[in-house]
């Protein structure tokens, strides 16, 4: 990143530590398994219905495998296989859920995962509520296991030849 301050131009190096890599793009994205709830996971897959149910995932599924592009500054996109090119993670009312466009999500270190808040300077965070994903518009979501995600490499998980994960999900 170069800064300028006073006259003075700064180089300054920046590593992006995140508990996923970030794909350029979606033709070369690489694709992960996503689950939510620190304290017994959930399988987090797109739905058909909405808002997106949780809990029980064939994890070889398109509807079930999750990617991210973008950097924090500008916010990072979460796609979905079968959503396909050109959709984002987004919000419809208070459902989570894939809309056209580039919805980007700021990432949190959360309590046994990560976090998803949908702006910068707000409490809006993907919660599990109720077996769904909803925004929970409450700074308490910082702290709770149903704000947590987790992210598996999907040609990992696959090796071990499991279909389904609940919330006794392999661990990585």
């Amino acid at each position: 990143v170069t800064s300028e301050y006073n006259g003075n131009t700064f180089e300054i190096e920046c590593t992006l530590n995140l508990p996923f890599e970030v794909s350029a793009d979606y033709a070369s994205a690489k694709w992960y398994n996503m689950t939510i709830r620190s304290d017994g996971e959930k399988g987090v897959a797109k739905s058909a219905t909405t808002p997106y149910p949780n809990g029980i995932v064939d994890i070889f599924s398109d509807d079930a495998k999750w990617a991210f592009m973008g950097n924090p500054f500008d916010g990072i996109k979460v796609l979905n296989k079968a959503a396909g090119n050109g959709y984002t993670l987004g919000v419809d009312g208070s459902n989570v859920i894939m809309t056209e466009g580039d919805n980007a999500w700021v990432i949190e270190e959360g309590v046994g995962g990560f976090l998803l808040l949908q702006a910068k300077g707000t409490d809006k965070y993907v919660h599990d509520y109720q077996s769904s994903l909803k925004i929970w518009n409450d700074s308490r979501a910082k702290t709770d296991a149903g704000s947590a995600f987790k992210a598996y490499d999907v040609e990992a998980y696959s090796e071990f030849g499991t279909p389904l994960y609940s919330s006794s999900a392999m661990e990585n």
